[in-house]
């Protein structure tokens, strides 16, 4: 392979990291382990704000060609909305994101 196609070649695969580096997946997950009552209106929060359809499946909510970090501000604005950010968080492991409990702990003194 000559210099010249190698180049080109380089080139092509960093635009295509980019691609990946601006977290667009094609599909992202959002799961709702201990909030299994708040799906549908979560999936009616994406809904209005960026007119993307998820699919439900059990505790999690299937989201197609969304960036994850969007979701993971919407799934923010829900919880503060809602009143649960003094009890939520947010965590992000290989493009699923899940919605679990904070832990508090009690200073001993």
């Amino acid at each position: 392979m000559s210099r010249k196609r190698k180049g080109a070649l380089f080139k092509l695969i960093k635009a295509v990291d980019r691609r990946r580096g601006g977290a667009v997946i094609s599909m992202a997950i959002v799961k709702f382990e201990k909030m299994k009552d708040k799906i549908s209106d979560f999936q009616e929060f994406v809904r209005e704000r960026k007119k993307v359809e998820g699919k439900v499946d059990g505790d999690s909510i299937d989201f197609s060609e969304t960036k994850t970090d969007e979701l993971k501000m919407l799934i923010k604005k829900y919880l503060h909305k809602q009143d649960l950010d003094r009890d939520y968080r947010t965590i992000i492991r290989s493009g699923t994101l899940s919605v679990v409990e904070k832990k508090f702990y009690e200073a001993e003194g």
